[in-house]
């Protein structure tokens, strides 16, 4: 059996070998240079400090992103003290970049476009190209193709009142692109590509003279005319200027393909010789990123040569220079602003790949259990790629939708105020009116804000009340309540007071615990005490239980979100002793795992299906509300914490099967009252 992956599919991978020109903002800065910029800080101040400051940030962003943000932090705040327009959108533009090398496209995009509404009031200026650009290359990234040419020819038309001819030919070679390998409009990428080649020839530069050939080749491959393609290829091998370099391994990677996979009767000695050469050219020229592409394109070349050890080889080579690439990444930097968000996505397309062709191979080699392990590493991968590619997608979506809305409040402001000189002008009355319907305004925003805080504080009211009615249970109550009365009856008043400050204290506990996030540990074991006490006075005989504690434990300082598992207690009682031969016992542990509180419950009832099972039979309509309650209390607990808490639920069982009790831990990210 043969499965040929298909053309448009890996050619539009290899295409994304694109051979760029150094960036336009410059990203990719050597380590003693920004060490140089750094130590001369000191030398620089008021608003030349803020453009020195501003200089560092674009300089490290690459490499160091997070460094990025703090000194377009340093430069923002100076702007600000000083009042310096321009220094405060170049501070904003530098977090855009600090972001975009963090892969955050959404907090990048809606910092680019901040620093654009600011930066248009400073004219044509080539910063103002450059930011175009960036915004282009993160809507080409999630597929918003007719906008990024938008934003490109925008920034060419910048670059050319600029008069920088060098930055307006690599925004022609970006729309080329665009036209040629997303929006698939060969005729208007064929006239782009000859229109440069014919400038870079006029400049004499035979590099780019190169580049615009091998653009041109790609065009007719993608159209599959073959021939063609590869003549414009092999006349690339005449021009000196690419040797030693990786355009030449780009070269040779697309005339392997070509020869194995475009041609009626493929050629696999030419294609062999061809992949084997790229592999050597891009080790010599240090382009490891190029690497998995290349084993990739080898191994499936040996593949339908049916020499399944080499294709292996290559593969297998393939998945580990993957892995090394991401292993590598945040030290990696490259000469284009959008190179290395362009090499993430694209060598995780190659990944999927590989594993498809090694799930097919072992397919036909009749390795059936290697088949399924590659196939489902296949599935993962794609499910990656497109759940990463849906959420660019949405955050661009948002960022864009953020932008919008900012964009028109600032219309409206400025028509606003347009109408109030022109009413100023008129009469002082209609000024005064303008006054009144601009703090109308305030007003009304400042009404609308404080009704959404209201509505806030009413949801986690109404969760509150759900939390306290969960935890509060009618019936609970009511039999704590008897059994305390009956020893009052039987004239054993020692013991109705002990339990009677008991039950007080549980619910003060109770009631003081439905307002609080957090709450000492201490204080979460003397409530579960104090309530298992007065079960046990309820099911007189039916249970005991244990709690231990982590000695490296301090439950004097340490907090965690109080009664999570108060529900699973009760049910344990409620439902796995209430109905179990015999006396039951349940272990409560507080332990310190892997910097997290492991709290763990765990008894030796009837088990949930059992319980389950009897439930239904006395109650067809019983629902466990305070359960769902806490799922809720989770699900609003981590949207607000770094470390999330994980509940996780295990039905015991014995030696032979049988339901032996359930387990139930809680890993809880905790504060400490010290700190």
């Amino acid at each position: 059996m043969s499965r040929t992956i298909g053309f448009v599919v890996y050619f539009i991978i290899l295409l994304l070998n694109t051979i760029c020109s150094y960036g336009q903002i410059k990203t990719d800065v050597p380590k003693s240079e920004i060490d140089s910029l750094i130590n001369i800080i000191p030398n620089f101040q008021d608003t030349e400090l803020v453009d020195h400051l501003n200089l560092i940030a674009t300089s490290v962003s690459q490499r160091y992103p997070d460094s990025c943000l703090y000194f377009a932090n340093q430069a923002l705040e100076l702007s600000d003290s000083l009042n310096y327009e321009f220094g405060e959108a170049e501070s904003i533009f530098n977090f855009g970049n600090g972001y975009f090398y963090k892969f955050d496209l959404k907090n990048a995009l809606t910092n680019y476009l901040a620093a654009l509404r600011m930066i248009e009031k400073f004219g044509v200026i080539d910063k103002h190209g450059n930011l175009l650009l960036q915004i282009g290359f993160i809507n080409a990234f999630v597929g918003n193709h007719d906008k990024s040419i938008e934003y490109f020819r925008r920034a060419q038309s910048i670059f050319d009142k600029t008069g920088n001819k060098y930055a307006e030919l690599f925004v022609r070679r970006r729309i080329g692109a665009a036209f040629l390998h997303q929006i698939k409009k060969y005729d208007s990428a064929l006239i782009y590509y000859n229109e440069l080649l014919y400038e870079y020839r006029q400049l004499g530069n035979k590099w780019y003279e190169a580049y615009m050939m091998f653009e041109l080749g790609n065009i007719f491959a993608e159209q599959k005319d073959v021939f063609k393609a590869i003549s414009y290829y092999e006349k690339i091998l005449m021009i000196s200027e690419i040797r030693n370099t990786y355009l030449l391994g780009v070269l040779y990677e697309n005339l392997g393909y070509v020869y194995h996979t475009c041609l009626d009767k493929p050629n696999f000695l030419k294609a062999e010789a061809y992949c084997l050469d790229a592999i050597q050219i891009y080790k010599k020229t240090g382009r490891f990123e190029k690497m998995p592409g290349i084993y990739q394109q080898c191994g499936y070349l040996y593949f339908k040569m049916r020499s399944f050890n080499a294709a292996n080889k290559f593969l297998e080579s393939g998945l580990k220079a993957g892995t090394d690439f991401y292993a590598s990444i945040d030290t990696l930097v490259y000469e284009e602003p959008e190179q290395k968000y362009r090499y993430y996505t694209r060598v995780k397309l190659i990944l999927s790949m590989i594993y498809d062709v090694l799930y097919i191979m072992n397919e036909e080699i009749g390795d059936h259990t290697k088949a399924l392990y590659y196939y489902k590493l296949k599935i993962q991968a794609d499910d990656s790629i497109y759940t990463e590619a849906n959420r660019r997608q949405t955050d661009v979506i948002l960022a864009n939708a953020e932008n919008e809305s900012i964009t028109q409040k600032i219309e409206i402001l400025e028509k606003e105020k347009e109408l109030q000189e022109e009413r100023a002008q008129r009469s002082f009355q209609l000024l005064i009116g303008s006054g009144v319907l601009i703090v109308l305004i305030i007003l009304i925003a400042i009404l609308f804000i404080r009704l959404k805080k209201f509505r806030i504080e009413q949801e986690k009211t109404n969760l509150h009340q759900k939390l306290l009615r969960s935890q509060m249970n009618p019936h609970f109550i009511f039999n704590s309540l008897t059994s305390i009365q009956g020893f009052i009856t039987e004239k054993d008043p020692r013991t109705a007071s002990r339990y009677l400050s008991r039950f007080s204290k549980l619910m003060r506990n109770i009631l003081d615990s439905s307002v609080e996030e957090f709450i000492p540990l201490e204080d979460e074991i003397a409530t579960i005490e104090n309530y298992l006490e007065l079960q046990k006075v309820r099911f007189e005989g039916k249970f005991d239980y244990t709690i231990e504690v982590d000695e490296a434990i301090d439950i004097e300082t340490i907090t965690i979100p109080p009664m999570l598992a108060q529900p699973f207690i009760e049910n344990s009682i409620e439902h796995g002793f209430k109905h179990k031969k015999g006396k039951g016992h349940m272990k409560i542990r507080f332990e310190l795992k892997n910097n997290l509180i492991r709290f763990e419950v765990k008894d030796d009832g009837i088990g949930r299906d059992k319980a389950k099972e009897i439930l239904l039979k006395l109650d067809k309509d019983h629902h466990s509300m305070a359960t769902d309650i806490t799922h809720e209390r989770l699900q609003v607990l981590n949207k607000k914490l770094r470390q999330k808490i994980v509940l996780a639920i295990i039905d015991l069982k014995d030696e032979k099967g049988n339901p032996a009790g359930t387990r139930v831990t809680f890993d809880i990210p905790f504060k400490n009252l010290i700190l």
